[in-house]
């Protein structure tokens, strides 16, 4: 894979309007989005096509931290695609960033296959792998929680 690209699937107990809705919804983003660094957190999402989003913690620095983007392609329930900014340490100067989101119906359960493209190198691909890999793990809660 290029250092350029992550690509990484998940499987939800949910269908996939779900999954997409997290996406696109400030409260929902709000809860996973930032994953273990969560602190503070602030969301907003404008979901049509040219519409922004944006969502921001407080850092471990004290300072705010932001990813945010506008999404550029929304086709409930299959497919997202988002531009990517970071206002955040993440170890290099943000550059042009996408996320695309694909879901797929797998009857009881939401295959999410998710891409991030634009990463400059092979040491931020592995910082962006596990990242995102904690953030699915605040989506998993959000979409599956215990009865």
């Amino acid at each position: 894979m290029a250092p350029g690209l992550v690509r990484l699937e998940r499987r939800f107990d949910a269908p996939p309007k779900s999954v997409f809705r997290a996406w696109c919804v400030p409260e929902d983003l709000r809860v996973w989005i930032w994953g273990s660094l969560a602190n503070n957190v602030r969301a907003e999402a404008d979901a049509r096509v040219g519409g922004a989003w944006r969502v921001s913690t407080l850092g471990r620095d004290g300072s705010r931290w932001e990813i945010s983007g506008a999404y550029q392609l929304l086709d409930l329930p299959n497919r997202l695609v988002a531009t990517l900014t970071w206002n955040a340490p993440v170890g290099y100067e943000p550059g042009e960033e996408r996320i695309g989101v694909e879901l797929h119906d797998e009857g009881d359960r939401t295959l999410m296959v998710f891409t991030h493209d634009g990463i400059p190198d092979a040491k931020s691909r592995v910082a962006h792998v596990e990242g995102w890999s904690d953030s699915f793990e605040y989506l998993h809660r959000l979409l599956e929680p215990l009865p």
